[in-house]
């Protein structure tokens, strides 16, 4: 998978995972080294420790362990976002809660974005595809 990972100049890739994944990442080992090392001091860079030297994050979102997608390396820099221009709209209103003479605020913030490979690309010198988002495949 990190073989196959799009890197751009000063990017800053991490893996994502579901938590049902942890207790496998905790006993994979290159030889008798392990790759998976719990975190260190500080909890906020990554709590769920490192895998081969990259942060490892956790979301709800990922699919269970053996499943495709249970485990992700995402380069950021490859997802591009975009805001519409009108910015923040902020909203407030005393009617929702009149009785208890109460305003009620609301703002909206529009952003949406998509990667910036529809698909994968081949390198000039080699046949591994790379892309910037890289899953695991489905095992069973």
């Amino acid at each position: 998978m990190y073989s196959r990972l799009m890197m751009i100049p000063g990017d800053r890739p991490f893996w994502m995972t579901n938590q049902d994944t942890l207790p496998q990442l905790m006993t994979m080992t290159i030889g008798d080294k392990p790759i998976w090392t719990p975190p260190s001091g500080d909890l906020s860079g990554a709590p769920g420790g490192f895998l081969l030297g990259r942060p490892v994050r956790f979301s709800e979102f990922a699919q269970t362990l053996g499943d495709k997608g249970d485990l992700q390396l995402i380069s950021p820099r490859g997802y591009y976002g975009a805001r519409r221009a009108s910015g923040v709209k902020f909203a407030s209103s005393i009617h929702l809660y009149f009785d208890y003479a109460t305003e009620a605020f609301r703002w909206t913030f529009r952003y949406g974005g998509q990667p910036h490979l529809s698909k994968p690309v081949a390198p000039k010198n080699g046949n591994a595809t790379k892309s910037h988002f890289v899953t695991l495949a489905e095992r069973a």
